[in-house]
């Protein structure tokens, strides 16, 4: 009893470290994206977050802004460290 009564314990505290963490890494990113970006930056970070694997097509129809714009504000968002590429292509 005592040994699951621990991993509880641990695993409330690791939860709880780990939403702290996000919070915070939430937080800088907001700050950072609402003070350095236009508003179609803005929506282009958004729709990163709702779909990771949305293409640049499917903002540009979004949007109604063509590719290579969309492709030139992510170019901008990946220079100023506010998106960055995540595993293979």
């Amino acid at each position: 009893m005592t040994a699951k009564l621990d991993v509880s314990i641990d695993d409330r505290v690791n939860n709880n470290v780990s939403d702290r963490v996000n919070d915070m890494v939430n937080n800088n990113v907001n700050d950072r994206v609402n003070n350095k970006v236009s508003d179609t930056q803005r929506y282009i970070v958004l729709m990163m977050r709702e779909n990771p694997k949305i293409t640049a097509k499917e903002m540009a129809l979004r949007l109604k802004i063509t590719e290579r714009n969309v492709r030139n504000n992510i170019r901008r968002l990946k220079e100023s460290g506010i998106v960055g590429r995540v595993g293979e292509r």
